[in-house]
């Protein structure tokens, strides 16, 4: 019964946490900046400011309630380790996408330095509202009300499961798009568990839909975005993903047990 009202009571911050950042940009950020600006202008500054509030929640939330260190331990390397896991994976998903001719790169479409530039910042700061926002809920909240009180191996478990449900809902989803995404969650809370901290997660999962949203490929089987490539993926589902994206190839997911292995591997070591 205790253990019980310690995963409701995470699932509770979590939801308090999402609600809140959910309802301060519907009533506030999005009719302010609506008003006063235009087009990705307006775009940009508001997905800055739900940044901003974002890690001010956090930094609240984990002063008071969840009892973590809110920089962690070098949360600048860890950030950059994050996203260095995650270039490297794609990058090499597509070389071997590439030498196996099921893609193509086709010229982008014409763009001058501002547009290029404007359509950049778009991405960048769409793409890290999004991981802020799982990140905190999930490895922020969730997984350290859970660490307070279970192994790693069951907390790893536990929101593991949590983040592939929330993700059943993305479009195209299949059992190969359900099996990344799981492989994605675990490699995520091992970066958590490992780093003591969510900076290491944040930066994998920041990069690792920005340079894929960037390219032109689906995100977990959605790209809301203009691209900055026009990347093609054609032939067999099981090696480009289909639909759902670059995510739910064998050869990314192969890759993502690879590098789980490897971080299990690497924290071995450091004992």
């Amino acid at each position: 019964m205790e253990r019980l009202i310690v995963v409701l009571k995470g699932i509770g911050i979590a939801v308090l946490f999402a609600a809140s950042v959910v309802l301060l940009k519907k009533l506030l950020i999005e009719p302010v900046f609506s008003r006063i600006f235009r087009g990705n202008l307006s775009k940009i500054l508001q997905a800055a400011t739900s940044i901003i509030i974002q890690l001010i929640l956090f930094y609240v939330l984990s002063r008071f309630l969840i009892r973590l260190e809110f920089f962690g331990d070098a949360p600048v390397v860890n950030l950059l380790k994050g996203s260095g896991m995650a270039a490297t994976i794609l990058f090499l998903a597509v070389i071997f996408l590439a030498v196996m001719k099921v893609m193509t790169l086709n010229a982008p479409k014409s763009l001058d330095a501002s547009g290029f530039l404007e359509r950049f910042l778009t991405a960048v700061v769409f793409f890290l509202v999004l991981a802020l926002f799982e990140e905190i809920a999930f490895r922020g909240i969730l997984y350290t009300v859970l660490r307070n009180t279970f192994t790693a191996p069951v907390t790893i478990g536990i929101t593991t499961v949590a983040f592939l449900l929330l993700h059943l809902g993305n479009g195209s989803i299949g059992v190969f798009a359900i099996l990344s995404i799981a492989l994605g969650g675990l490699v995520l809370n091992l970066m958590r568990e490992f780093s003591n901290g969510i900076w290491m997660p944040l930066g994998f999962h920041f990069a690792w839909n920005l340079l894929q949203g960037s390219a032109g490929f689906n995100v977990s089987g959605d790209n809301e975005i203009e691209p900055l490539l026009n990347v093609r993926l054609h032939g067999p589902k099981i090696l480009t993903g289909g639909r759902f994206g670059l995510e739910a190839s064998i050869i990314t997911i192969t890759l993502l047990v690879i590098l789980a292995l490897l971080l299990i591997r690497w924290q071995q070591a450091l004992k």
